[in-house]
């Protein structure tokens, strides 16, 4: 159920903590759907649960988010980042191993049993940089709006948290090819960066397509349509400013 906390008279500074009670069939998969608004701050447990126990929950997100997950106190990244940077993106820049045949990224998923499951397949561990069957292995699935985790039975204080942090996704098309763009990516990302005012670190490029057949057409030539998302600041300024 859920409960209102407080610390004055007022419902200004009242908090709503709620907790749902579910039961679930081991070693399945369980997808969430909320009638309103997703919580900002939410934590999935599975007391009780005999070693080895696993399940994979999937929890729909209609806004763009930037998703962070914890066991416990311990941050574990999306299975298909790396230091908050697409995989796909570091792949395509040389930074980062190919781990498919035809030199590019292929999505790693979540999975009950295989400790490296590329695109639904199960591959040799050195593939994957991180397992896709330990406790709090997650992925955000784009395709569908899902956040997908792996809850395994656990100690009480190595419960999985989940805090959201909104962003702003952005889809921009440009007059070039997908190929041209990443030679001037850099130099794209430190204007756009200096055009809206924000550090460059805040701008993450999520994908590069090919641009449509009538956007080519208006165009004249190739193009590519850009989706990047802009974090909001950690910092927040505060105007110190004497008020009269």
């Amino acid at each position: 159920g859920c409960q209102d906390h407080g610390w004055c008279f007022s419902y200004t500074c009242l908090k709503r903590l709620m907790t749902f009670w579910s039961v679930v069939k081991g070693a399945s998969t369980t997808t969430i759907h909320f009638t309103g608004t997703n919580p900002q701050g939410m934590r999935l447990h599975l007391p009780n649960a005999p070693a080895q126990e696993k399940i994979i929950v999937k929890i729909y997100y209609q806004a763009s988010m930037r998703l962070q997950v914890f066991t416990g106190s311990t941050f574990v990244e999306d299975l298909n980042r790396h230091d908050g940077k697409s995989k796909e993106q570091l792949v395509l820049n040389g930074r980062l191993s190919a781990n498919n045949a035809a030199g590019g990224y292929t999505q790693q998923v979540v999975h009950l049993t295989d400790a490296c499951n590329i695109g639904g397949a199960s591959e040799d561990s050195f593939k994957c940089m991180t397992p896709s069957n330990v406790h709090g292995a997650n992925r955000f699935n784009r395709a569908e709006s899902l956040l997908e985790i792996v809850v395994a039975a656990h100690e009480p204080h190595n419960f999985i948290e989940i805090k959201s942090m909104p962003v702003v996704a952005v889809s921009m098309g440009v007059s070039t090819s997908v190929a041209d763009f990443y030679k001037v990516k850099d130099a794209f990302l430190s204007n756009l960066a200096s055009t809206l005012g924000i550090d460059l670190s805040r701008i993450t490029i999520v994908d590069v397509v090919a641009g449509n057949a009538r956007r080519r057409r208006a165009l004249l030539e190739a193009s590519a349509v850009v989706n990047f998302e802009v974090e909001p600041s950690p910092t927040i300024e505060l105007n110190t400013a004497s008020v009269a």
